[in-house]
């Protein structure tokens, strides 16, 4: 936790307890980078800053204003929460199976949003925090690992009682800056010691240079 002290990326809605904007973000953040998201969140909490003004937005104005971030399908599924939050007096519920029961919401949604709304003791589990949690522990990721009940457990064992919003949090800019998909920056990765994933990585490549170095040998002596 303390490399994520000293790296955590800031975004506005990381700097909010309010379930609205949080459920707004995430619904966004979907298959999104957060870098793309920022400037369409900040635009659609400056049209729609509450829930109230949400639920009875036009269906045309949020599809234009979600335009930018393209997949048609998320710009669907906020007009029909929209709609849904209008015929529901705009209450948004700050239980799990009632909140991923929503429109669009599902359960990594619900869950990264009461995680930040009010302390929820889990993590939200998504394709980034099965590799950084799977490479750590020395197993295969596989996307569906995310939907599994049994993953789910493990991963909720792994919070800190004081802490799941930064726990959840780390995950992610652990995800995004160094256990990347595609070369993974692991001699900086604060788990480097430990993680499984790292040392099998640091096998092969001195395996790699002990092979080159026998090489360079033998040459030598064809040479000699």
């Amino acid at each position: 936790m303390r490399w994520w002290r000293r790296a955590a990326r800031q975004f506005r809605w990381r700097k909010t307890d309010d379930v609205y904007e949080l459920l707004i973000a995430e619904l966004l953040l979907r298959r999104t980078n957060a870098r793309a998201v920022e400037q369409v969140y900040d635009a659609f909490l400056d049209r729609y800053p509450n829930k109230i003004l949400f639920g009875n937005a036009k269906s045309r104005d949020l599809r234009q204003l979600l335009k930018p971030l393209g997949l048609a399908w998320r710009a669907e599924n906020i007009v029909t929460l929209s709609k849904h939050l209008k015929q529901s007096d705009c209450e948004i519920p700050q239980n799990l199976s009632e909140l991923e029961s929503l429109p669009g919401v599902g359960p990594y949604v619900a869950r990264a949003v009461l995680v930040n709304a009010i302390g929820l003791k889990t993590v939200a589990v998504d394709s980034n925090v099965v590799r950084v949690i799977c490479r750590y522990i020395g197993l295969e990721p596989t996307d569906s690992l995310r939907r599994q009940k049994a993953f789910q457990l493990f991963a909720d064992s792994l919070v800190n009682q004081s802490s799941p919003k930064e726990l959840n949090y780390a995950l992610l800019d652990l995800a995004s800056l160094i256990c990347r998909p595609q070369n993974p920056k692991c001699q900086h990765c604060p788990l480097l010691e430990k993680c499984c994933f790292a040392q099998h990585e640091k096998q092969k490549e001195a395996g790699c240079q002990e092979g080159k170095t026998g090489h360079s040998g033998q040459r030598k002596n064809q040479r000699g």
